[in-house]
């Protein structure tokens, strides 16, 4: 746990000291938590730019570009979050199983049941028919059944593993208690940047260290 709050502390102090200001101002809650997100996954961006391990800067790169639309363009925040997962999602998953020397065919396969999920997920979202909605959710966590299965049988990054299982599995959880309406699209949004950044920021972290 300590190694993970190491390493997103600094993210967040630091861009909190200087749009604390700018925060206060705020009244709309959703917007604080993804303009936070958006600076320290930013931050994470410009710090793993400038490393030896630069080409995992796109995962807090692409993640810091799509919270700077869902802010500019609210109304199409599902399109941009979704448009992110489908891009980090599977560097993450290509950084963990090349990391752990993995065979091609075994990532390759692992990355297209990824965007089966995520594709299911952002149709399930865009559904209006609740029963196909529910049969999408299904489809989708059937696709992430054996990811959770080839990420708990490598042996290198545990860390970054663990926290990609245990995080992955709560974001279907949340997709679903909001499709439900078991909790607000407000919460949603809040809970999914609180998320992404312990996710994105997490996942490089510990993927550097482990490669040192």
């Amino acid at each position: 746990m300590w190694p993970l709050l190491a390493a997103i502390g600094p993210r967040i102090l630091i861009p909190s000291f200087f749009l604390g200001p700018k925060l206060a101002d705020m009244d709309n809650n959703v917007e604080i938590a993804q303009t936070v997100a958006l600076s320290v996954l930013f931050i994470a961006f410009a710090v793993t730019l400038f490393t030896e391990y630069a080409w995992l800067s796109l995962i807090p790169g692409v993640a810091a570009w799509a919270y700077w639309n869902m802010l500019r363009q609210p109304s199409k925040q599902e399109m941009y979050r979704y448009t992110d997962w489908a891009i980090t999602t599977p560097l993450i998953l290509a950084a963990i199983l090349h990391a752990n020397k993995a065979p091609v065919h075994t990532i390759i396969g692992i990355l297209v049941l990824d965007l089966i999920m995520i594709g299911t997920g952002y149709l399930g979202v865009t559904q209006p028919d609740k029963n196909k909605k529910n049969i999408l959710f299904i489809l989708g966590c059937l696709a992430f059944l054996p990811i959770l299965y080839v990420l708990f049988h490598q042996n290198r990054s545990k860390a970054a593993i663990y926290l990609t299982m245990i995080l992955w599995t709560l974001y279907p959880m949340v997709w679903y208690a909001d499709e439900v309406h078991a909790i607000k699209k407000e919460t949603t949004a809040i809970i999914y940047s609180i998320m992404d950044v312990i996710a994105k920021v997490g996942v490089i972290n510990f993927l550097m260290k482990d490669s040192r």
